[in-house]
């Protein structure tokens, strides 16, 4: 599975090494199967996409002896009460958000570390995936659910990369760099789709975490070689490369793209599973367009305003916002005002 190098001729071919087996060993049997979200903390945050109900959130903790000590400790840590008679209740005396971060942070930790979770520090374990609450205070409550749990897997490779010795805070602030243009592009393309809201896209709500997921691919992409993968993507961002070129140059550097690693993520969490056909070909939305009904027009709809937004936040010039010179369903006064909303 090695790669043999790139076969493209492009301005930062000279800076393309290769991959080893081992790596590609390393990243499936060792990394991977450690970014998946677990049932518990799936049924939560279904709970806060359907009713955010603090009833609703007890029943689906119900009998979670684990977790209900663990809300039971929080109480007791916080001095809000000595104890709470059921989870429901401690979920109305935490609240909502505390009792959701509890349950994900717990899971997540458990997932890589195999021990309980001993410091409830959200800001800090749980960086991105409270980046949810940014997006529902300039949106409402169009897919505040599913944001979150994108967000969640930009935590799970960041704690990830704080445990592997390859990666010091450079690269760490590279991540930073990375979700940041792709939460921008996640808000440009709501704001898109947005604009066409009257069509009633069946994925309209998974918008802007589409636009994390596929932006957690080039992150996950990273751990095949730590040492120039950051650089290189800098480095083609800067050549102005394109989307479409740089999923070539990952092809042909690692035998596999962003978008690729963005569908096996969404595999390990399966609210985003639904979505997988316009996250693949979000390089190449037109693929999509070849079949005519609904479910397909929604996929492409999704697919192009990803690859409309992420090209326009990387590049920010008209030029390079449509590399693969796809007829647009928005014109250029809707595109810019999307694109200077996501930029605020």
């Amino acid at each position: 599975m090695a790669a043999k190098g790139p076969s493209i001729d492009s301005p930062i071919r000279p800076y393309l090494p290769t991959v080893d087996k081992e790596l590609w060993q390393y990243l499936l049997l060792e990394i991977y199967p450690l970014i998946k979200i677990g049932k518990t903390s799936a049924q939560v945050l279904d709970v806060f996409e359907t009713s955010d109900n603090a009833s609703e959130l007890g029943k689906a903790l119900k009998g979670n002896q684990y977790y209900g000590d663990a809300l039971q400790k929080l109480i007791k840590e916080k001095g809000l009460k000595s104890e709470a008679r059921d989870e429901a209740n401690a979920a109305v005396l935490l609240g909502m958000l505390n009792t959701r971060n509890i349950i994900c942070a717990s899971q997540m930790w458990r997932n890589i570390h195999g021990e309980d979770l001993q410091s409830y520090d959200f800001e800090k374990i749980l960086y991105f995936a409270n980046k949810a609450n940014e997006f529902k205070q300039l949106f409402g409550k169009s897919g505040p659910m599913w944001v979150y749990a994108s967000g969640l897997i930009w935590d799970f490779i960041r704690e990830l990369m704080t445990l592997d010795e390859r990666f010091d805070q450079k690269e760490l602030t590279w991540l930073n760099k990375q979700f940041e243009r792709a939460y921008k592009a996640g808000k440009m393309a709501f704001l898109l789709l947005n604009e066409r809201k009257e069509d009633q896209f069946l994925f309209y709500r998974h918008t802007t975490a589409a636009c994390l997921v596929l932006g957690a691919g080039y992150a996950l992409m990273a751990f095949l070689d730590p040492e120039n993968y950051p650089n290189v993507l800098d480095k083609a961002l800067e050549e102005k490369l394109g989307s479409p070129g740089i999923q070539l140059m990952e092809q042909a550097w690692f035998g596999i793209s962003h978008c690729q690693m963005a569908t096996l993520l969404s595999a390990s969490f399966p609210m985003f599973q639904d979505i997988n056909p316009s996250l693949i070909c979000a390089d190449h939305p037109q693929i999509l367009n070849q079949n005519k009904n609904k479910k397909s027009k929604d996929y492409y709809f999704l697919s192009l305003a990803i690859h409309l937004s992420f090209n326009a936040i990387s590049y920010q010039q008209p030029a390079l916002i449509n590399p693969a010179k796809i007829p647009l369903p928005w014109d250029a006064a809707q595109i810019d005002r999307a694109f200077k909303r996501a930029l605020t």
